[in-house]
């Protein structure tokens, strides 16, 4: 009986163990399991092919050897060539510091230059007080009985100083020889206030007072008028003039060619007014565009008679009173 159970049990496990076992692959996927392996084996090199590809590939690089020699070589200037561009590059600096010392030598000698200029402008400006206070010594000295042919000249007339405060200055305009001018209002009116730059002869001698002399002798629509003279807690001297807007000189640098009736028109009107001014026996002395002043009616107007002089018959007058550019 109990060899019949054990008979019964161990079918019963190779049933089970038959059961649980992977069922069997076809025959067609062991067969081409198999050829991969094959071919896998054929592809993967043995070591014999290994140690041929590494020879062949070590003689390749050693006769290439030269080949990369000889472009490391060409790539490489020659040890002559490298001295010669290293010259070069010492010769282009040489070169170059010698530029700029001749640049550094350029700039001191024009700075030289300006300063003998500014030297001559000074001993211009000393000749011209100098001139001044002659032409003053002169004058005090006249006979009162002497003078141009027709009778004796009667006295100036006496400057009559306002308050420059009543006027607003608007802006800067232009800068002269004798004097800075302004753009100013009063009561709505554009006027022109001109500073009178003095040094200690003018204020000594007085010679700022022959432009304003002869200012208010001049009436005439083709010379300056002048409206004022002020002055203000400084002690500095002001003109109140007419305002034109333009000069003869800014006319020309916005119009460089002007039509033919009105350089005519121009060239009357300056002719009137200076033939009025000799009437007056006034020689202007700074005649020049920038002088010549130009109202928005057209209207040419000689100014700036800093430079002025009334005629005597007798002395001489002060040589180079003309601008000093002009000399």
């Amino acid at each position: 009986m109990s060899s019949s159970n054990n008979t019964e049990s161990r079918k019963r496990r190779r049933s089970q163990s038959r059961s649980r076992s992977p069922s069997p692959r076809p025959k067609d996927d062991r067969d081409k399991e198999r050829s991969r392996k094959d071919d896998g084996d054929r592809a993967r090199p043995s070591d014999r092919d290994k140690d041929r590809d590494r020879d062949r590939l070590r003689d390749r690089e050693r006769d290439r050897e030269p080949e990369r020699r000889d472009d490391r070589d060409r790539a490489r200037p020659p040890r002559d060539d490298r001295d010669r561009d290293r010259d070069r590059g010492r010769d282009r600096d040489r070169d170059r510091e010698r530029d700029r010392e001749r640049e550094r030598e350029r700039e001191r000698e024009r700075e030289r230059e300006r300063e003998r200029e500014r030297d001559r402008q000074r001993e211009r400006d000393r000749e011209r007080d100098r001139g001044r206070s002659k032409d003053n010594d002169r004058d005090s000295k006249r006979p009162r009985n002497e003078g141009n042919s027709t009778a004796s000249q009667a006295p100036a007339p006496e400057i009559k100083w306002g308050d420059i405060y009543s006027y607003e200055l608007v802006r800067h305009v232009n800068q002269g020889v004798f004097g800075s001018v302004f753009l100013a209002k009063q009561d709505g009116k554009d006027v022109a206030v001109k500073k009178l730059l003095l040094s200690e002869s003018d204020e000594k001698h007085g010679n700022y007072k022959r432009e304003i002399h002869a200012l208010l002798e001049c009436d005439h629509p083709n010379v300056i008028k002048l409206i004022e003279t002020a002055t203000n807690s400084r002690n500095e001297k002001f003109l109140i003039m007419d305002f034109c807007k333009y000069d003869l000189r800014k006319l020309l640098r916005i119009y460089p060619r002007l039509d033919t009736p009105l350089i005519k028109n121009f060239m009357k009107q300056i002719l009137e007014g200076l033939n009025y001014l000799h009437s007056k026996n006034i020689i202007h002395r700074d005649l020049k565009s920038e002088n010549l002043l130009i109202n928005a009616e057209g209207v040419v107007k000689i100014g700036d008679l800093g430079s002025s002089r009334k005629w005597t018959s007798y002395g001489q007058f002060s040589p180079n009173m003309v601008t000093l550019r002009y000399r």
